[in-house]
């Protein structure tokens, strides 16, 4: 068997080395297999990124100075914080942020495009968009102090309620129909005469 780097059996005029993907054949590239699969199980993914304009012309992203990164909401990890404007790399399906900072300004704001799609512009001078694979995302409100926070989110959907403290009890005598918090101030209906100049007047009673 012909291990990496070996002449190949055949010796003619021109010998061929193995460099892991049979005789003749170029090594694999950095996290595929010999038939260009990702050897995570992922997707072959190119990122480019550019400068954008109004005109519709795009330019070269970090040779003015951008910077972006691609980040793996799931986990926080940064999968990418790249110095050049074209990527490619195997991205498991998952919920990702790409953003980046123009170094340009606003006139030339941060745009990329995914495996050779339309450009697309999120921002100004900084912007940043979802990529989600797989249907990964999962949309929700991530603030911790709103009425239906959902710490199961990876993207905040504006769906946010603000928490409203009262009675909750609507058989209660002081019940709040904006309240969607009970804060355990409910009070019991009391029904009974509450004129205080009649004979039967009734101090506990509310209603």
């Amino acid at each position: 068997e012909t291990s990496l780097g070996e002449d190949c059996n055949d010796t003619l005029a021109t010998a061929f080395v193995d460099l892991g993907c049979g005789c003749g054949e170029p090594a694999a590239l950095e996290g595929l297999d010999c038939d260009g699969n990702c050897l995570n199980g992922g997707a072959y993914t190119s990122i480019s990124v550019r400068e954008g304009s109004s005109w519709g012309s795009y330019y070269s992203f970090t040779y003015y100075g951008g910077t972006w990164a691609l980040v793996d909401l799931s986990t926080g990890d940064s999968i990418a914080e790249a110095t050049s404007d074209d990527e490619s790399l195997c991205l498991v399906d998952g919920c990702y942020e790409i953003s980046g900072t123009s170094g340009s300004g606003p006139t030339y704001p941060f745009s990329y495009s995914i495996d050779g799609s339309a450009y697309v512009t999120p921002g100004s001078t900084y912007g940043s968009d979802i990529f989600d694979l797989g249907s990964s995302c999962t949309y929700g409100c991530m603030d911790s102090t709103a009425f239906n926070y959902d710490s199961g989110a990876l993207v905040d959907d504006g769906s946010c309620v603000a928490v409203v403290e009262g009675c909750t009890d609507s058989t209660a005598f002081n019940y709040n129909s904006d309240a969607n918090t009970d804060d355990g101030s409910c009070i019991p209906v009391v029904n009974g005469c509450t004129n205080a100049l009649a004979n039967n007047f009734d101090v506990n009673a509310n209603t």
